[in-house]
């Protein structure tokens, strides 16, 4: 049987209640972990990303969208690695693993697992829609489901 995880966010929570359902598996069943919750945009958190560009400059690469400044009191994409690195050391090898999680995070946790390109100092997944559904195995990834949603609507 797959093990279900989550981010403890609540917006996970609730896409992982629809999985599980779906899936015929009881709420209950699905773990989480602190270390995948998003990306820590410290400061930034809670502000609007016109509000933070206007003081900082541009803070997202264009081509990759990914943040090319860390936000003060913030998270590093080494320091997303590190951590999603101490949840992948403690899994049970032998048992596969549905996720739920979010866009940074699992761009971080992608590229770890399905390759990608050196970002920040780390391999970082290309984007994928808000919503995408991904198979990671045998050191690659492939889209099963591509999302409908945003890949990021706002990075503050």
């Amino acid at each position: 049987m797959i093990d279900l995880w989550a981010s403890p966010s609540g917006r996970t929570l609730q896409t992982a209640a629809i999985v599980a359902e779906h899936l015929g598996r009881d709420f209950f069943a699905i773990r989480t972990d602190p270390r995948l919750l998003e990306i820590d945009v410290g400061d930034w958190q809670g502000r609007l990303y016109s509000d933070v560009v206007a003081e900082q400059g541009e803070i997202v690469c264009p081509e990759r969208r990914l943040f090319t400044v860390v936000a003060p009191n913030g998270e590093s994409y080494a320091e997303v690695a590190t951590r999603v690195t101490n949840w992948l050391a403690d899994l049970d090898p032998a048992r596969d693993v549905l996720l739920i999680s979010h866009g940074m995070t699992l761009r971080v946790l992608r590229g770890m697992l399905g390759g990608g390109d050196p970002f920040g100092g780390v391999i970082v997944a290309d984007d994928a829609p808000q919503g995408s559904i991904l198979l990671l195995e045998g050191g690659g990834q492939t889209m099963l489901h591509p999302g409908a949603g945003d890949s990021i609507r706002s990075a503050a």
